[in-house]
């Protein structure tokens, strides 16, 4: 009986008990879970109260920005079609896809963006080259409920001074800017206006431009 009560006694007596470091590392362990649970949280909270502000147009209208920079981005040189544009609107050489009897086809035409202040909406028309500008009547609606919009282009550094710059139409035949910049602005559900910024590199901006195809001569004959 004796022996079994030392027995318990002596692994009583070899239980330990957490040291104070030992304490202060699970702390510090909780204490890292617990700030990274809450920045999840936190970046959670910023997102929805981001994403809350905009209305159901200006949600539409980024998605819809998407194709207009995809057609921006893919523009090219071409000697007969040049890159223009004010400050509200803008026209460049792109490829247009069409209907033919032998099914779809991309051809070389003319993109322009233009926006009409009195409906409020941003209108895209394409035409085939070497035909005409339709009419506005056959515009497509591409971005409705739409307060301003402001176009500015940068003109790429020469190689004598080195440096580019921003402005607000683009009338260099010779050339295309090297990138676009797109400001459009909406009222929101709080009557305070928000504004969208989309600037769009343009790639082909640094390639050379090609030369216009001219008819070779025809060498003259003998006694002629």
């Amino acid at each position: 009986m004796l022996n079994m009560y030392e027995r318990c006694s002596g692994r009583q007596s070899s239980i330990k008990a957490f040291t104070l470091v030992e304490l202060l590392v699970v702390a510090a362990i909780f204490g890292v879970v617990i700030i990274a649970i809450a920045s999840c949280l936190m970046a959670g909270v910023r997102t929805w109260d981001y994403a809350r502000k905009y209305s159901g147009v200006e949600a539409d209208a980024m998605i819809r920005l998407e194709a207009v920079h995809r057609d921006i981005a893919n523009t090219f040189r071409f000697y007969a079609i040049t890159f223009s544009g004010g400050a509200k609107e803008f026209a460049f050489p792109g490829l247009i896809d069409v209907t033919t009897y032998g099914g779809e086809e991309s051809r070389i035409g003319t993109i322009k963006y233009y926006f009409d202040p009195e409906k409020r909406v941003i209108f895209r028309k394409t035409w085939v080259f070497p035909e005409s500008e339709p009419l506005n009547d056959k515009a497509e609606k591409i971005i409705t409920g739409v307060n301003d919009m402001v176009v500015n282009y940068y003109s790429l550094p020469s190689t004598n001074d080195g440096s580019g710059m921003w402005q607000e139409a683009w009338s260099n035949a010779t050339n295309i800017p090297g990138s676009l910049a797109l400001e459009l602005s909406f009222e929101g559900d709080n009557k305070q206006f928000i504004k969208i910024k989309r600037t769009v590199m343009i790639p082909a901006a640094a390639a050379p431009m090609p030369e216009q195809p001219q008819q070779q001569p025809t060498a003259a004959g003998p006694g002629r």
